[in-house]
Formats: structure tokens, sequence, C-alpha cells
């Protein structure tokens, strides 16, 4: 099933064009398919109670006229056309307010501030304290690795148990000609410990018994122990890990060290093999990463705003009520009232956080069309 409103395929150095060329609906064999458009929601379809349900069915729209860039609702819109294509990624960009995010759900970093809304906001996600059940289904997703990172720091110290000292990778140049080592001795475990990739595991994997990670590979498909398959650390040593996937039917696996190939971003020909335990910690995940997941809490950290189609919509339909999403954003990402707004302008919208949101015309002219289709032979 291919939702275009979500995150498009991820191309290096790619700019939009590149990007669009990418898709599964720029193929030259996409029209050779016979396409059909969901419109039941099946999820709602089991909810019985009609306040619920009417919430959800009510954020259900929001989120996905978010996914088309059109209003609903109390959002609100300023549009912006950029004059130069090339040079931005983006064909429209419509700053909009969410009207969901109540106040309650909002944690501000207010700089010199003695508040700590690291703390409030971990406590509104782990409500009863930490344990991996909760982790599981209460998540942070960030926009950029280094706040994951940040984030899953944080949220580690929150876990009582002793923290395993770090488990160090083995680290090789591959199909380069360095018979001395000259290179190898050049590429310090400094360097190493800089590298950050969400498809690599860290050079030096820090671990808690209890801790929740990703697994990073395919290990049994059978199974269901896949790429991106959450699991909970069991037992750790410098020769394997246990691990338990999570879940209402749980599978113990032990995990060995396995190597992964990739490139140094410090010049074409260094391909490096790193031997490392395919974990990372996953109390915060990216949006991309975030992508099929169905969650209890999200915690959406705005911070660093959104530079790509589908940010907004991927992240906050990884729920599905109103309530259980929260932002973590600054103070000038807030709305202001001020002397130029329209007199008739909510007051509902004070203090609530405003974001830009990135949508390819390209990647969702079909699903339109296909919608007008559908309401014209069946209304």
């Amino acid at each position: 099933m291919f939702d275009a409103k979500q995150l498009l395929p991820v191309v290096p150095g790619g700019d939009k064009i590149d990007i669009v060329k990418a898709c599964l609906f720029s193929s030259p064999v996409w029209s050779r398919f016979k396409r059909h458009i969901l419109f039941k929601n099946m999820r709602l379809e089991s909810v019985d109670d009609p306040v619920m349900k009417q919430q959800m069915k009510d954020y259900d729209d929001m989120v996905q006229s978010i996914g088309e860039n059109v209003s609903c609702g109390d959002i609100l819109i300023e549009q912006e056309q950029h004059e130069q294509d090339c040079v931005s990624i983006v064909d429209f960009r419509k700053d909009f307010v969410l009207p969901c995010i109540e106040s309650n759900n909002i944690f501000v970093v207010v700089e010199g501030q003695a508040y700590d809304p690291f703390a409030d906001a971990l406590s509104w996600l782990f409500p009863l304290g930490y344990d991996a059940e909760t982790a599981l289904k209460n998540v942070v997703l960030a926009t950029t690795n280094k706040l994951v990172d940040e984030w899953n720091d944080r949220i580690a110290e929150m876990n009582p148990q002793v923290e395993h000292p770090a488990l160090v990778s083995v680290d090789k140049f591959t199909h380069v000609d360095d018979d001395k080592g000259n290179l190898q001795r050049m590429i310090t475990s400094a360097v190493l410990d800089k590298y950050n990739s969400n498809d690599v595991p860290p050079h030096k994997l820090y671990l808690k018994v209890n801790d929740v990670c990703l697994v990073m590979r395919n290990l049994n498909v059978s199974d269901g122990v896949t790429n991106n398959t959450r699991v909970k650390i069991l037992q750790i040593n410098t020769r394997f890990i246990r691990c338990q996937t999570l879940g209402d039917n749980p599978i113990h696996i032990t995990l060995p060290r396995i190597r992964f190939t990739f490139r140094l971003p410090y010049g074409r020909s260094f391909d490096l093999t790193r031997l490392q335990f395919p974990l990372r910690r996953a109390f915060a995940i990216s949006v991309h990463k975030s992508q099929g997941q169905t969650l209890g809490r999200c915690l959406f950290d705005i911070r660093n705003g959104f530079f790509a189609h589908g940010h907004c919509y991927v992240g906050l339909s990884r729920v599905t009520h109103f309530l259980n999403v929260a932002a973590f954003c600054t103070a000038a990402q807030l709305y202001k009232r001020s002397a130029y707004c329209p007199v008739d302008e909510p007051m509902s919208w004070d203090g609530k956080p405003i974001v830009s949101n990135i949508v390819y015309k390209e990647a969702i002219q079909e699903i339109q069309a296909l919608r007008d289709s559908y309401e014209r032979t069946s209304g």
C-alpha cells in the first residue's frame, strides 16, 4: 500500500526534482497499475463511544488535510509563493497553528529560565515512571539524528539499571590499499564517534538491561524480527546480547555482532566495515523511522522545524487522538497575536505552535484526482 502523503525516498544530495523522480509514481510502469484510494477509516469502525469516535474523526480529518496541505477547521494558513523553484525544495509553504495541541500539551524551551521543559515533557510521556512496555508505546519523534540522540540519552538516565561499559566496535577499511595501516591510524576513535547514521550502530554502544532498542537488520523474518523491530534488553556481555521482542507474543533472541559496510563522509573511496551489535536505543526515533507505527503517546520535538515532504503528516498520524500528542518547541515557534491580525481571528490560537508544512504538489495530485473522481461518482 502506497501513501504519497508520507515521506518520499531519500536521495543523498538530491533536490526536489531528484526526489520526485525517485518516487513510485514517477516510474514508467506506474500507469499500468490500477489504483484505488481508501476512504473508510477501519480504526474508527472499532470505536463504540460516539464522543470518542467523533474526536478521532476530527483529528483524522485534520491530519489528512495536513497531508494534502489544504485548510481544515481552525487551522490558520498563510501561503508563501516561492519564485525560484530551483532554489527552494518546496513549491509552496503553509505555516499553520496546530489546534489539536492543547495548552497543557506544549513544552517550551525558554533560554535563561529555571523551568525545565524536559522534565515536564518526560513526566507527560512516562506518567507512571519508566518501564520498557511504556517506552514501547510512548515515544519521542524528532526530525534530526542529533535531537534523537539527545532524547535517548535523557530517557536512558531514567532507567534505574546500571549502564554496561561501552561496547566498542571493530572497524576496518574495505577495498583500500593500506597494507601498513597508515589510513587506519588516521581514522581515530574520536573520528568514529562522530560518525552517526540511522543505518549503522554507533562506534561506542551504551546499553542497560531493560533498555528499548531498534534491531537494525532483518534477522528472522519468519518470527517477525526484522529491521526496526523494537526489543527489550535482557542480558548484555561482550560476545552476545539477549533480547525480547515487545508485544503480546514476545520472542527471545540472541544477537551476535554483525558486519556493517558504509562509506565515511571524507571521500568516495573510504568504505569502512564495522563489526558491532545491530542495536540502537529507541526511546526516541526519527520521523522517518516511525513510518508504519501506531503509538500510544507521541512527544513531537519540532524545535528544528520540518525540511521534508510529509514530515508533519507522518509525525501527527502516529497517534489516533489529539490528547495523545504533545509539542516540544521554542518560544519563537508559538503564535502571538499582533496588531496586524484580523479582528475576527480566534483568540484560541495564542500560545499554540506554528509549523511549516512541506508538501510536493506532484506527490499528492493523483490522490486529489482520485478523491475528486470518487466524490463525483458517489455523490
